[in-house]
């Protein structure tokens, strides 16, 4: 398809140009400057080396003859290049001596010398091709004119050879995915009109260096960069070149040079573009940092340095020593937490980490809060240690991690909560350590977790309380740790669990109180950890927790104490799997915006795990999977309806379990295993009907066990199995018109068991059996009598 469209183009063009030189055939007198016109042309040249032609054949030179010109040269031009790309076999042109090719995902350009120009973005030969990283090498000189405009799919930082010279008007126009601190190679001297513009992911200072002499308009407009640095003298420079942003953009330059900035438009090199943005001379700029006050060794070929002006500098090669923290002394009554490297003594305002560190050390910057601005790591670097800039509060602007960085240990940039904008974690990462982002709470975009990630450790997150948009964790990850994002209430938007994931920390999300949508947990997790969503309230939609079918009771999914505890967004259906193994402790109390029916299969059901869940609006059903229910574990689901069946195998359910459950409105069926009904288990269950039945497993009978339930009917069969019945506990029963004792009298009864009853209630009894009432017995309220069996 791309073919095809290629030739397509190529006839298009071919067409133009032969339209617009049918009209160019009668020159006569029209004169265009020889910058303007394509060296390979047959045209004729006056002695002044300028181009011969009235176009229009008026007998006059006009504008009209201008235009068509231009608009020929351009199309042939075009032209050319198209057909210059299927010269050579196997390779594609873009210069004379350069080429390109798709490398998977990467477009490559090869070769020596300058890009050919492109007179719009769709002419360059690789515009309809797929590709989202750029590798410019070596020996290329410059990029043309519209190379790569409008390439949106480029992502990732972009690294530009010290062979290149010029970079095009229009270049990376519009290349809204590159990201990242740009990096001028020293080589260059011109940057064309709109360059990079509208590049709003490039980032961090800008360096200018001192060769470049010309710099279009509008060149960094759109960007993202928070200042500009000149290395020489002001550049020769189009309106606007950092775009409109006015005095709160900053140009700095060293003090040399600071009169071709300021000088009037009469200076040679004036630009008034300039005098469009604040300028900063001497202490805020590069080369006047003052004299060094201290200085020393920080590595095997690393030196310090500390400047008058606050400036700390690290420069050599290799890696930094390690250092550790101590509380020292500031004035005669207090102490500060700081690092033990030898410039944490002096007086601090600002880090600059040179080209060539490999790796920053422990505790290295550790309590330095007074840094300010932005912090710059070096493309050197592939390891930061743990803790080594912790408590930078100070810095400021987004924080860019270079593609280098392989490793960051624990704590790195815990409480630096000065950063702000977006976090990107590169590919070149395998885990995010504990504690490596812990307070960070000025991010005020989005976290980007790349696919290269297995493991995101303990506190990682806790507390970013500034990120939005959704947080997708990529399919390599399989464990979160506790308290991950513990506190991160700005994400907004699904939360999206991948299959990969096996175990989900306690308290990994606990608070997230802006995630929304449904949640689904893959069948792949075997344990949901306490306190791991609590009180996530953003959460609109279903819950779905399958949990994982294995045969083995250890490897199948437990939910854990409180692990949803007060999420009271939920609206939809909450759909437990027969994969789960155990509902621990207040799991889903609070939850109390569920509908629909429940349906636990096999679970262990723990106390008070769906408690005052008041939104269930349909049948509650208990699986014969389920051995036991906890103490509270349904007490005010006053939503349920229908009957209440309690699964075979059952053998005990804790007081209060479904306690002032009204909802209900069918019978209730109790498990044969059963062996005792505690104190206040159905108490107010009014809604219940039919008769009440009592397996004769069933040896106690609690206090207020069936008080309130005032919908039961009919005769009450008490097994013989039962020895202890407590008070009051079928008080309240009254639809309930007499009770049938199968045994003995029970050795323990409370006081009015069935309540204060009316002269129509019986208790009756088999004449064989003992302990049956005699004058003063705690029976003698209830009339009895004997049946026969």
């Amino acid at each position: 398809m791309a073919k095809d469209q290629n030739f397509m183009r190529k006839i298009r063009l071919i067409l133009f140009s032969l339209a617009a030189l049918l009209v160019a055939v009668p020159a006569l007198s029209y004169r265009v400057a020889a910058a303007d016109e394509a060296s390979f042309l047959p045209t004729k040249r006056d002695a002044d080396g300028r181009l011969i032609g009235d176009i229009d054949g008026d007998g006059s030179v006009s504008g009209k003859d201008r235009l068509i010109l231009s608009r020929f040269l351009a199309g042939w031009e075009d032209c050319r290049k198209w057909f210059a790309a299927d010269e050579t076999p196997g390779s594609a042109k873009c210069g004379d001596a350069l080429t390109w090719r798709l490398d998977g995902g990467t477009l490559v350009i090869e070769g020596t010398g300058p890009m050919w120009d492109f007179s719009t973005a769709s002419s360059a030969p690789w515009a309809e091709s797929d590709f989202t990283a750029l590798s410019i090498g070596e020996g290329v000189s410059s990029i043309g004119n519209f190379a790569f405009a409008g390439c949106s799919s480029l992502s990732g930082q972009l690294t530009l050879p010290s062979s290149l010279l010029t970079v095009g008007d229009s270049a990376f126009d519009g290349c809204a995915g590159l990201r990242g601190e740009l990096t001028l190679p020293a080589s260059l001297t011109t940057v064309g009109a709109y360059a990079f513009a509208d590049c709003p992911n490039l980032s961090g200072p800008l360096m200018i260096p001192a060769g470049v002499g010309q710099i279009g308009k509008r060149a960094f407009s759109g960007c993202g960069i928070t200042g500009a640095a000149f290395e020489g003298k002001a550049p020769a420079a189009g309106a606007s070149v950092f775009g409109e942003l006015g005095t709160g953009f900053t140009v700095q330059c060293r003090e040399e040079f600071a009169e071709s900035f300021t000088a009037d438009p009469s200076y040679s090199a004036y630009s008034g573009t300039w005098h469009e943005y604040r300028l900063a001379v001497l202490s805020d700029t590069p080369g006047s940092e003052g004299k060094a006050v201290a200085s020393g060794k920080c590595g095997d070929d690393l030196t310090w340095t500390v400047y008058e002006s606050g400036l700390l500098e690290i420069s050599g090669t290799g890696e930094m020593w390690d250092y550790s923290h101590e509380y020292a002394a500031i004035g005669n009554h207090s102490y500060r937490d700081r690092s033990t490297a030898p410039w944490a003594k002096h007086s601090l305002s600002s880090l600059r980490l040179q080209e060539g560190v490999n790796s920053i050390g422990a505790y290295a910057f550790y309590g330095c809060f007074e840094f300010t601005g932005n912090l710059t790591i070096p493309n050197t670097v592939t390891t930061i240690k743990h803790e080594s800039f912790a408590g930078c509060s100070g810095f400021t602007g987004e924080l860019i991690i270079p593609d280098c960085v392989t490793t960051i240990e624990e704590g790195v940039f815990s409480s630096c909560s000065g950063f702000s904008g977006s976090l990107t974690i590169p590919d070149s990462m395998t885990s995010i350590e504990a504690s490596v982002f812990y307070g960070c709470s000025g991010f005020t975009g989005y976290l980007t977790i790349p696919d290269s990630i297995t493991s995101i450790r303990q506190y990682a997150f806790y507390d970013c309380s500034g990120f939005t948009g959704n947080l997708k964790i990529p399919d390599s990850v399989t464990s979160i740790s506790q308290f991950a994002f513990y506190g991160c209430t700005g994400f907004t938007g699904n939360l999206l669990i991948p299959d990969s994931m096996t175990h989900i920390d306690g308290y990994s999300f606990y608070g997230c109180t802006g995630f929304t949508g449904s949640l689904s947990i893959p069948d792949t997790v075997t344990c949901i950890d306490i306190y791991a969503f609590y009180g996530c309230t953003g959460f609109t939609g279903d819950l779905t927790i399958p949990g994982n079918k294995s045969h083995w009771d250890d490897a199948r999914t437990n939910i854990n104490d409180y692990a949803f505890t007060n999420c009271t967004g939920f609206s939809g259906n909450l759909i437990i799997g027969d994969g789960v193994y155990n509902i621990g402790t207040s799991t889903f109390s609070g939850c109390s915006s569920f509908s629909g029916d429940l349906e636990i299969c096999n679970a262990l059901i723990g106390k008070n795990a769906f408690k005052d869940c008041t939104g269930f609006t349909g049948n509650l059903i208990l699986g014969d999977g389920v051995t036991s229910i906890g103490e509270y574990a349904f007490s005010g689901c006053t939503g349920f309806t229908g009957d209440l069946t309690i699964g075979k195998n059952v053998t005990s359910i804790g007081t209060r379990a479904f306690e002032n459950c009204t909802g209900f409105t069918g019978t209730l069926t109790l498990p044969d295993n059963l062996s005792a009904i505690e104190g206040y288990t159905f108490y107010n269950c009014s809604g219940l009907t039919g008769p009440l039945t009592l397996p004769d497993t069933v040896t106690t009978l609690g206090v207020r066990a069936f008080s309130g339930c005032s919908g039961f009917t009919g005769e009450l069969t008490v097994p013989a199995s039962v020895t202890t019945i407590r008070s009051n506990a079928f008080e309240g029963t009254d639809g309930i018109t007499s009770a049938k004792f199968l045994g003995d009298a029970p050795t323990t009864a409370g006081d009015t068991v069935f309540g204060s009853r009316g002269e129509d209630f019986m208790v009756y009894r088999l004449a064989d059996k003992a302990r049956w009432p005699e004058p003063g017995s705690l029976w003698k309220e209830y009339k009895t009598a004997i049946f026969e069996q």
